[in-house]
């Protein structure tokens, strides 16, 4: 979850610092384009960074306590 939030963070920061930049004229449209292509690849290289070393999180729809078994 933590990632998700880093992740979303970096996205979010990306996109507050970039667009007024190209707006205000700052940076060209080519140059715009080539970051925003680049976006993405330092989100997932960001991602595994993260997680490096880490077991995957077990993905369950509840979060309720395992039933006892019937045996």
């Amino acid at each position: 979850m933590i990632f998700d939030i880093q992740n979303l963070a970096w996205a979010a920061g990306y996109n507050i610092l970039a667009i007024p930049a190209v707006v205000a004229g700052k940076v060209t449209l080519a140059l715009a384009a080539l970051l925003m292509a680049l976006g993405p690849v330092s989100i997932v290289r960001n991602a595994l960074r993260l997680s490096a070393g880490q077991p995957p999180a077990p993905r369950t729809l509840c979060r309720c306590p395992p039933t006892p078994s019937l045996g």
